[in-house]
């Protein structure tokens, strides 16, 4: 055999030609067929072996490392489809063996394909091919592989801790959210905004000074420099601790105040302009949850100046109002003005006024700030201990001296007109925050969870998961400062991904002390199913845990071993372990360094299941690399999602004419609670739909819908919006042509707890107009005879019936004087209910036929399921009555309430689930309606949202004791096989 660069004979059993030093391929095995794995040479040290057959691409290959311990060995066959691969733990008796990429995948994810970008995890897992460690088909030698490798990687963490020190780490690790910057290691951040400026661009050339000190007479060493790219105040070499900020920038009013420091964070700063001659602005700082107004009453010509009525920029006053949770709000008030006469200076809680509510102002921390051209003229602070929405601070005179009144007034001093001006403000206010929220609707809606804002930490060998956050949370162990999530304060909103177009729901678990987020559930709605991530953070905003997974249904549960997904664990802005649960419990535990992979070890992780980042290929660190910046983007964009915006609730609800047809462009008026003053209008769509958003709080509304002609109305009443919702469906409101004769109408009034022939004879039962008409003038005064039946008789249109008896729940349902049908309804009311006793009653129309009653209950990690195939459950829940044959009702009952319980319930469409028609809209056209009462009377009404396709409706959670609606509505839910059993 001769060499085949220079021709040389070669020696037999050389490995390189004695002429010009060529490496010597010898073909040991001609024959394709009879190929076999080669063991080592004897010497162990560094050997790398290639025997090969008669093509370089089937070469067999053994890659032995310094130890047999370590060693690494792939035995290849004619092609790679045929590749057995073993990768060797300590010993060969413990390898995990992979035949044709089929059997005991050690690793159970691919490499993720080029595809257009999306607002999920882009599929990293759940593929049908994997990727395993190949080696280089050249057969180069181990050692110098690993040295250059050692190389590179010396280069690169030098390059990344010279580009941490001359940046300052300005965009590094993740502390406080501040505008949208997280700031890492010994540096803080201060971000500087003009505070009547909306565009919150950072101003630059502050001049900064940091004291210290208990007197805080002691000017800090810090060093200050302004970090262009991140538009931050960077400020170095601070330590712990409080110190005082005194920031002077031209044009600007000096700000001093005391901010507390830790060694990763950063604050948002908000300095006055500095007042023309002649001007006086006064500011109110607080950090409470409620929303704080400055107004002002002019003694002399009767004149009350607030954000409602609040006189322009030319006529010289000014008024920057920030709504709820934005911590400040500016009044400018000019020399024109002040010449008027005496002004008399406000701070009024105005939600607490409208609602007759207690609001103790100092919880808010509530501080005043008087400013004229030459500076700070006074500071006032709100006393402890008063129970009142309004506080009468002082009063400025004509000559601009300010003279402090400081009262806490119940009802504005008694003063009547004051409430009414207050009030007429407030629904002043209101109609303008709805008016825009609507004018920007789609701007609101839209956001990008995976946008590239934040970088990952710097990876040490100390670096573990904690389980502190996540386990508090679940309620398996108390941990100071931190709660179990049931007694978390509830946040919701929903954006639409801007990538995907799909609606997300985020649920938010607020930390009562810090009123930051300790965990925030997306919940985002795709074709055939949902994509849930939760979200763990401790209580500096860093992220601790992320679950990642995909479903039908979101249960309020958590990342038990159980559940197939992803678990991302972090310290310190670095994933520590990432780890993949498959169906059959296949686990895989990817860790970051020793430290970690101890940690798994000591728990209950079988150690074969464990791969150390050092351990992996290439292809494997990478995406290990590209998964941990993914996630930390995803934690930190949905952390700042929730911190920095309000949630904006939804009314929605349709209009039709005659026969059900969609009437397209109805007029509808939202009204504010004393259906008095119109706070918005809009017409319906094509499909005669209309949704109104409103903002996330607490208040009570009222719709009016007209007619396309205008000759009559329907009235909605009393739609109420709280803090725990975020979708109100209301009925759906029906016109027709033919309104001049009177229609019968047939009621049957039933017993919920045992369903239809258990009559309500001699119910008392009062018809009156519109839709949810609970106290309006009746219309017609009847009782039911001894078999639970009524005749009535009335103009085509929507109206509102209540039935009552003693011994019974009063129960209130819309009914329909349809010249076009049979006017039949069926209504069932349950017994007096007892203490500590729930009823849920469902009631439906004629189609689909069978509706069924699901009820799930979560107590720590045991879960309970109350349904038709399963009647009671260990919790005394029970399905007291399955209806089959329309009408209702579904009756389920909770007789012994746990408010430490987690309770929720579902309504399936039987009868087009269990024919495999998950898109049907027979349930969203069936009228279903779901009332709630506890011993204490009716406590909620849940109508089923229309023109939807699905089969699946989550009505309503009952968590902390609170009752919440969830109101999703599912097409997907093949995997649940017991939804249609």
């Amino acid at each position: 055999m001769y060499c085949t660069r220079c021709g040389n004979e070669l020696i037999e059993g050389n490995k390189y030609c004695t002429r010009c030093g060529q490496e010597i391929k010898w073909k040991v095995n001609p024959v394709k067929e009879d190929a076999k794995a080669f063991s080592p040479e004897e010497s162990k040290e560094d050997v790398t072996v290639i025997p090969s057959n008669e093509t370089e691409e089937d070469a067999t290959v053994i890659l032995t490392d310094e130890t047999e311990e370590d060693a690494t060995v792939i035995l290849t066959n004619e092609t790679e489809e045929d590749a057995t691969v073993i990768l060797a733990g300590e010993s060969k008796e413990d390898a995990t063996e992979v035949v044709n990429g089929v059997e005991n995948r050690p690793f159970y994810f691919q490499m993720p394909q080029a595809e257009p970008a999306r607002g999920g995890l882009n599929n990293p897992v759940f593929a049908d091919e994997y990727i395993v460690n190949k080696p280089s088909d050249k057969g180069k030698n181990v050692i110098i592989a690993l040295m250059i490798g050692c190389i590179v990687a010396l280069t690169i963490l030098l390059g990344v801790l010279l580009f941490f020190i001359n940046s300052g780490k300005s965009s590094g690790e993740e502390g406080e959210s501040g505008g949208g910057i997280h700031l890492g290691g010994s540096v803080y951040g201060v971000h500087l905004y003009a505070a009547d400026d909306d565009s919150n661009i950072c101003l630059e050339g502050a001049e900064i000074d940091i004291y210290e000190g208990e007197d805080f007479q002691k000017q800090s060493k810090a060093k200050v420099t302004y970090d262009e790219e991140a538009k931050t105040y960077a400020i170095k070499k601070i330590k712990d601790g409080t110190y005082r900020f005194d920031i002077k920038v031209d044009g600007f009013c000096e700000y001093i105040d005391d901010i507390e420091v830790s060694d990763e964070g950063s604050v948002d700063i908000f300095v006055t302009p500095k007042p023309v001659d002649g001007m006086n602005v006064f500011r109110v700082d607080w950090n409470g949850e409620h929303d704080i107004d400055l107004c002002m009453y002019n003694q002399s010509g009767d004149e009350y100046v607030s954000v409602g009525n609040a006189v322009d920029a030319y006529a010289g006053c000014i008024k920057k109002d920030n709504g709820s949770n934005s911590r400040y709000e500016l009044f400018y008030l000019s020399k024109e003005l002040l010449a008027t006469g005496n002004w008399t200076l406000y701070a009024v809680d105005s939600a607490a006024v409208v609602s007759d509510a207690v609001s103790t102002m100092e919880a808010d921390g509530i501080t005043i700030t008087h400013y004229d051209s030459t500076g700070v003229k006074g500071e006032y602070v709100a006393d402890a201990g008063n129970d009142s929405p309004i506080w009468c601070v002082g009063e400025l005179t004509q000559d601009g001296s300010f003279n402090l009144v400081n009262e806490y007034l119940g009802d504005c001093g008694g003063t009547n007109k004051w409430t009414q001006l207050i009030k007429l403000d407030f629904t002043g206010r209101f109609k303008v925050q709805i008016e825009e929220l609507n004018r920007y609707s789609e701007t609101l809606k839209y956001f990008d969870p995976s946008a590239d804002n934040y970088q990952t930490g710097i990876r040490n060998e100390e670096q573990a998961w904690d389980k502190t956050v996540f386990y508090a949370l679940e309620e398996h162990h108390q941990s100071a400062g931190y709660y179990d999530k049931n007694y978390c304060l509830l946040k919701k909103l929903q954006v639409r991904n801007q990538l995907t177009g799909n609606l997300v729901d985020y649920d938010a678990y607020m930390n009562p002390d810090t009123g930051l987020p300790n965990k925030i559930v997306s919940i985002e709605y795709k074709d055939g199913g949902i994509e849930v991530m939760e979200y763990y953070y401790d209580n500096a905003g860093k992220i601790n845990f992320i679950f990642y997974y995909l479903t039908d249904n979101y249960v309020s549960t958590y990342a038990t071993v159980n559940k197939p997904g992803n678990r991302f664990l972090f310290d310190g802005d670095c994933m520590t372990t990432w780890r993949i649960i498959e169906g059959g419990n296949k686990v895989t535990n990817l860790c970051s360094n020793k430290t970690e992979e101890a940690r798994l070890k000591e728990g209950s992780w079988n150690k074969r299941s464990i791969f150390r980042y050092d351990k992996l290929g290439t292809d494997e660190r990478q995406l290990y690399d590209d998964m941990e910046k993914r996630m930390i983007n995803f934690a930190y964009n949905t952390y700042d999602l929730v911190c920095n915006n309000e949630g904006v609730g939804q009314i929605i609800g349709v209009a039709y004419r005659d026969e059900y047809s969609p009437m397209a462009g109805a007029v509808v008026e939202l009204y504010d609670e004393s259906f008095e003053n119109v706070l918005y209008s809009t017409t319906t769509d094509s499909n005669g739909e209309y949704v109104i958003l409103i903002p996330y709080m607490e208040y009570t509304y009222n719709v009016r819908v007209y007619s396309l002609n205008g000759d009559s109305s329907c009235d909605i009443y009393k739609i109420g919006m709280d803090e725990n919702s975020f979708i109100i469906y209301v009925d759906s409101v029906l016109f027709f042509s033919d309104n001049t004769s009177k229609q019968e109408v047939q009621l049957y009034i039933g017993n919920a707890f045992y369903g239809y022939g258990t009559s309500v004879g001699d119910a008392d039962v009062y018809v009156r107009s519109g839709i949810n008409n609970r106290d309006g003038s009746v219309l017609e005064s009847l009782k039911t005879n001894a078999e639970g039946y009524v005749q009535i008789f009335l103009l085509p249109g929507m109206y509102t019936v209540e039935a009552s008896k003693s011994g019974f729940e009063s129960i209130y349902y819309t009914i329909i004087s349809n010249p076009y049908e049979n006017n039949w309804y069926e209504y069932y009311t349950p017994p007096t209910l007892s203490e500590g006793e729930y009823a849920i009653v469902l009631s439906w129309g004629e189609t689909p036929s069978d509706l069924d009653s699901h009820l799930f209950t979560s107590g720590g990690t045991d879960s309970q399921h109350v349904w038709y195939r399963n009647k009671n459950d260990n919790y005394n829940s029970f399905l007291d009555v399955d209806d089959t044959s329309s009408y209702g009702p579904e009756t389920v009952t909770i007789r012994t309430f746990d408010p430490n319980k987690y309770y929720k319930y579902c309504i399936v469409d039987y009868t087009n689930s269990s024919m495999g028609n998950y898109i049907s809209t027979d349930m969203s056209y069936s009228n279903a309606t779901v009332n709630v009462y506890s011993s204490g009377g009716h406590v909620a009404t849940y109508h089923v949202p229309v023109n939807k396709e699905g089969v699946v409706w989550e009505v309503f959670e009952i968590r902390n004791g609170k009752l919440t609606p969830i109101q999703r509505y599912y097409t997907g839910m093949e995997d649940y096989s017991w939804w249609n059993h």
